[in-house]
């Protein structure tokens, strides 16, 4: 019997993609810093939606844009 799929980890790409915004976009909300207030909340909803909608995202990012 083969083994389970593995699932990929989601990127700042694919949620940027999910989102319909830039990977720039995506970082600075997941960051939170003062410059994210600069952001429509709109958009930032969006962000935190579809982060929420694409599996293993965590809320801290990792290296190469991999979301652990």
């Amino acid at each position: 019997m083969a083994p389970p799929p593995r699932h990929r980890r989601a990127t700042r790409a694919d949620i940027a993609r999910h989102a319909g915004v830039s990977q720039a976009t995506v970082s600075l909300v997941l960051s939170g810093g003062a410059i994210s207030d600069q952001i429509a909340e709109s958009t930032r909803q969006t962000v935190l939606v579809g982060r929420h909608l694409l599996p293993a995202v965590h809320p801290a990012a990792g290296e190469h844009g991999v979301l652990r």
